[in-house]
């Protein structure tokens, strides 16, 4: 995994510095590689986006090994989101920003599902979001 977030992706600069990476002990998954960074980099944009409106916040990414899952968290301290928003985060087409298309966070749920795992969300308006990137566990 932490080879693909090290992939290049477009992040100007002043922007990779908002970003913080915890080190953590690297895990395999069973998916598609390209599919991969196509959510990485969703998530990723997303919160500099959010970021960058609320004119605060960085985004920390985290590593955990748990028995069954390997999950991967990414938890931004911008402006988190409405209660009433995250029913229908995952939904296509939802969107609560003039340039979205609301395709992002549909795909990359429908990527996570592939890969045999999930995506959630828990958010606090006005302090976080965090999304989990649930990978199933699998023998090297």
């Amino acid at each position: 995994v932490s080879r693909v977030m090290k992939q290049e992706t477009g992040i100007m600069a002043n922007e990779k510095e908002k970003i913080v990476i915890l080190e953590a002990d690297d895990f395999y998954f069973r998916g598609s590689q390209i599919l991969m960074v196509h959510v990485l980099f969703n998530l990723i944009k997303n919160a500099l986006h959010f970021i960058a409106k609320a004119t605060k916040g960085e985004v920390t990414i985290q590593l955990i090994q748990e028995k069954r899952w390997n999950k991967l968290i990414f938890k931004d301290t911008a402006a988190g989101i409405p209660t009433q928003d995250l029913r229908n985060l995952f939904d296509r087409f939802f969107t609560t920003t003039i340039t979205g298309s609301g395709i992002g966070l549909s795909f990359c749920k429908m990527a996570m599902e592939r890969f045999g795992g999930l995506i959630t969300c828990h958010s606090k308006e006005g302090q976080f979001t965090e999304f989990t990137l649930s990978f199933p566990t699998i023998n090297t």
